[in-house]
């Protein structure tokens, strides 16, 4: 009886059973341990950089070394990414990850980030995301995306854009506190073995802008493809066989 019982559970146990992982690597930024400024790399993520002046770096401290400007630091542990633009500059920080075995049951994107911003005009708030990532405008933008893998890293043409999350604080100085935010990619059809790309992107062509981010995570939670049901039942069945000859 007690057989049976393990049997049924472990059965019930492979078959409904669904796995949730953390598909994005050094989401704290806390891997390298140490202040990190391109172009070292940082562990996990990939960054390219264009303008005067400005940069993507780990930082460990509430001071950016690139700006002088302060901030709040890390939202946990001692680490977070820091994206300074000083007119006119762009950068993007991304991730180019790939969604495990079985079918995506949920997709949850979650991070934390600041925006702080100074400027000699007036602006108040971004610039219109038509604009994309132009440099040759008046131009103030954070952009969050998920893209096609391999894509331009200042792309924002609709063919290699999957979904823009809204992150769009007021153009306020700083420092600035965090902001949680959480998007679902589950309606995404997002498919097991397939790459994409988690962008972070910023450009600024009027003032001094700092976007901090931590706590970056993307939870996709999966269950068993129709052959992992088949090979569960084979394992079922191959103990009740055993059983049965030991009777």
């Amino acid at each position: 009886m007690k057989f049976k019982l393990l049997t049924v559970a472990l059965a019930a146990a492979v078959l409904g059973q669904a796995h949730a992982a953390n598909v994005i690597q050094n989401g704290g930024f806390e891997a390298d341990g140490h202040f990190v400024q391109s172009p070292d790399a940082i562990s996990g993520w990939q960054v390219a950089e264009e303008g005067i002046f400005g940069g993507v770096m780990v930082n460990d401290s509430a001071v950016s070394p690139v700006s002088g400007y302060g901030t709040v630091g890390a939202a946990s542990g001692a680490h977070y990414a820091l994206i300074d633009l000083l007119a006119p500059s762009r950068a993007s920080l991304s991730q180019t990850f790939t969604i495990g075995a079985g079918a995506v049951q949920s997709a949850i994107l979650s991070f934390d980030s600041f925006v702080n911003y100074a400027t000699i005009g007036s602006e108040t708030a971004f610039s219109d995301a038509a604009q994309g990532l132009s440099l040759d405008l008046d131009n103030v933008q954070l952009r969050v995306d998920l893209l096609k893998a391999g894509v331009d890293a200042f792309s924002t043409q609709a063919a290699d854009l999957l979904r823009s999350f809204a992150v769009s604080p007021a153009l306020v100085a700083g420092p600035n506190a965090y902001q949680h935010y959480e998007f679902s990619l589950a309606d995404l059809g997002l498919q097991a073995g397939q790459s994409y790309t988690l962008r972070f992107a910023g450009v600024n062509t009027l003032g001094s802008m700092q976007v901090g981010v931590d706590n970056v995570a993307l939870n996709v939670t999966a269950v068993p493809e129709p052959e992992s049901f088949a090979l569960a039942l084979v394992g079922v069945g191959l103990l009740l066989g055993v059983k049965t000859r030991r009777r």
